[in-house]
């Protein structure tokens, strides 16, 4: 019997079962797990387990009857539009966005490098600048031999046609440059005619090179012929091809009217005088004299009547002749009056009223007001309209004086903490060391020294220098000239 050879495959491992009797008659068959991956991630299953396509975000998965696995979009179409930022000359930045059926926004960056070229004409040097963060500068000297003399440009040029409109441009420039332009045209036209059949008409344009040009579509409907209606005042106009104009008269007539309206008299026979009635109106006649049963009545309002005229006539007179007035024309239409007035009348009927801090009163302009000042404080000096006001030389009978922190009153003067009585100057502090009188009960120095006294004598118990050392010895302290402390003998 030919023995069996079974081996291990691809994913399949076999396995032989010993017998009791050491023969091999069953073999153990196992495939491996099954490996899968998706995007990058890798997974195993058993073949008992297999793998499972499930539905994702906008997908459906089917399988059919022979085994077909089908994964199915769905939804997720973009929308037409869509909105995107724009690179600028300083970022290449770009963000595109775009929304789909479903309401979803995708956003994806993106760049946009371009490059922005300025040039200077001064320094002669041209600079290419990326929108990337990238600048690159190009001088003349770079390009290796290029001199200013060898910068050439237009400095000036014309231009010179012939008959045909064929023209030539000629150009010169710096450094002995010359140039020319041609084939430049300059087609103008020379002449035309037009024909018109009818209405419709035609016009051929030749040109200065003999070329043609055929313009259709012209019209002449020009007026023929025109009627007016008397009845409504229109004018109806017939053109060439049979087409009407129809022109309204009426609101020109209206505006600009034929007739000629004229005043005449008061009255049913509109020759009697015009009177203003008690109610300040007067009814005027206008007739057309053109059509004279046309007939306006105009009514002005507003004026005064005679009895009106002559109730709001003013007298004037002076009870106390202070003031005349005198009609130098007086049998005249126009009148001129003269008024005067005696001046030295009105100061005893005018008067002037003043107050002061305490109390008011008024006087007549004949009697003056005195301006009194208060003896030993305040005098008054009256000259040329002017009252000047001044302190007392010797200023008496005044309680206190402040300015600034400082009082002067009958107890003495005081400041902060300086206060200076008859019995002579404390000053006080918070400190009591610091706290220093001078009075008729003694001098007081706190804890504090005389400084910058000058030499010491002998008979003070202590000298110090301007260190603040103190001095061992009289010598010693005269020659440093510091300042006495502990002043006594």
């Amino acid at each position: 019997m030919q023995a069996i050879d079974i081996q291990n495959g691809s994913n399949v491992t076999v396995t032989p079962v010993t017998n009791a009797d050491g023969t091999v008659k069953t073999f153990t068959i196992a495939a491996s797990d099954l490996k899968y991956s998706a995007d990058g991630t890798s997974k195993t299953t058993s073949l008992a387990n297999g793998i499972s396509f499930a539905a994702g975000a906008n997908t459906t998965a089917e399988i059919d009857d022979n085994g077909a696995i089908k994964i199915n979009a769905t939804h997720n179409k973009l929308n037409a539009a869509g909105t995107a930022t724009k690179a600028t000359a300083d970022s290449n930045a770009v963000t595109l966005t775009l929304n789909d059926a479903d309401g979803n926004t995708t956003t994806t960056a993106l760049t946009d490098t371009y490059t922005t070229i300025s040039k200077d004409g001064t320094n002669k040097k041209v600079t290419f600048k990326r929108n990337d963060g990238e600048t690159q500068t190009l001088e003349l000297s770079d390009l290796g031999g290029i001199t200013a003399a060898q910068d050439k440009y237009v400095t000036g040029g014309t231009v010179s046609y012939d008959a045909n409109g064929n023209g030539t441009a000629s150009l010169t420039g710096n450094n002995g440059l010359t140039a020319s332009i041609t084939g430049l045209k300059d087609t103008k036209v020379s002449s035309g005619a037009a024909s018109y059949v009818g209405v419709a008409g035609t016009a051929t344009l030749t040109m200065n090179d003999g070329t043609k040009a055929t313009i259709s579509g012209l019209k002449d409907d020009y007026i023929t012929s025109a009627s007016v209606g008397t009845g409504n005042n229109h004018v109806t106009m017939t053109r060439l091809g049979g087409g009407t104009v129809d022109l309204n008269l009426n609101p020109i007539l209206e505006k600009y009217s034929l007739s000629d309206y004229r005043l005449v008299g008061s009255g049913t026979t509109e020759d009697q005088p015009y009177t203003v009635s008690s109610d300040g109106t007067v009814t005027l006649n206008v007739v057309d004299s053109k059509n004279a049963a046309n007939k306006k009545a105009i009514q002005i309002t507003g004026l005064a009547s005679q009895s009106g005229v002559n109730a709001g006539r003013t007298t004037v007179k002076s009870s106390d002749n202070s003031v005349t007035v005198s009609d130098s024309t007086a049998n005249s239409d126009t009148h001129t009056y003269d008024i005067k007035v005696d001046y030295s009348k009105i100061s005893g009927h005018v008067s002037l009223s003043y107050t002061g801090d305490t109390g008011s009163g008024s006087n007549t302009l004949n009697n003056s007001v005195k301006f009194a000042g208060t003896t030993n404080q305040v005098t008054t000096t009256a000259k040329d309209g002017q009252v000047t006001f001044a302190l007392a030389s010797d200023i008496q009978g005044i309680n206190s004086v402040t300015t600034g922190n400082t009082t002067l009153n009958t107890n003495g003067v005081s400041n902060g903490k300086m206060n200076l009585t008859g019995t002579g100057m404390t000053i006080t502090d918070t400190d009591a060391s610091k706290q220093v009188s001078v009075t008729t009960s003694g001098v007081s120095m706190g804890s504090q020294r005389i400084q910058k006294c000058g030499r010491c004598d002998s008979g003070y118990r202590r000298c110090y220098t301007e260190t603040g050392k103190e001095c061992t010895d009289e010598g010693s302290c005269r020659e440093q000239r510091g300042w006495c402390g502990f002043i006594g003998r």
